[in-house]
């Protein structure tokens, strides 16, 4: 999680603010409300774009697209001091997403969806393949085991996900 947190920095190039974050694992909940508190309200929020880097590792789900899918709805409020202002809960500007072949799991399906949905560019070399289902769990010794717990495949146009 500090190798996560640590990694979120926003510089300036050409005149732009650039963020870039690395999720050295996506595998779980926590990890994606690093990442949205990061892009809504942390360091990366007073970026005009992103570099998202799923580069090695694994984790991750599609549902965490909607992160940077089009708003739903859009909250406008207006402080005491008279100031307003607008919430939207989703990074609304340019993103772009690193992946290579060990951008796996999880991983590999948000990259599948963030490309079908076309929220931004894929920048990299091609992920491994087909992705399985899993959970994990962390032993009292901080050991790491998946087990399988299911299979996957998607119906849409008969894809694997592996194009």
């Amino acid at each position: 999680v500090n190798r996560f947190a640590n990694s979120a920095i926003c510089r300036t190039l050409k005149s732009v603010p650039l963020g870039y974050i690395h999720l050295w694992s996506y595998a779980g909940a926590r990890y994606h409300e690093l990442l949205r508190q990061q892009v809504l309200w942390g360091e990366l929020s007073k970026c005009d774009a992103l570099i998202l880097d799923l580069r090695d590792g694994w984790g991750g789900a599609v549902n965490y697209l909607s992160l940077f899918r089009d708003p739903i709805a859009e909250t406008t409020f207006q402080g005491r001091d008279g100031s307003t202002g607008t919430y939207s809960g989703v990074w609304e500007k340019p993103v772009a997403l690193l992946v290579n072949e060990r951008s796996t799991s999880g991983k590999e399906l948000f990259a599948y969806g963030f490309r079908k949905l076309k929220i931004g560019p894929i920048i990299g070399s091609k992920t491994a393949g087909p992705w399985l289902p899993g959970a994990y769990s962390y032993s009292p010794a901080a050991m790491c085991f998946t087990w399988l717990s299911g299979t996957f495949g998607l119906t849409e146009s008969g894809s694997r996900g592996e194009e």
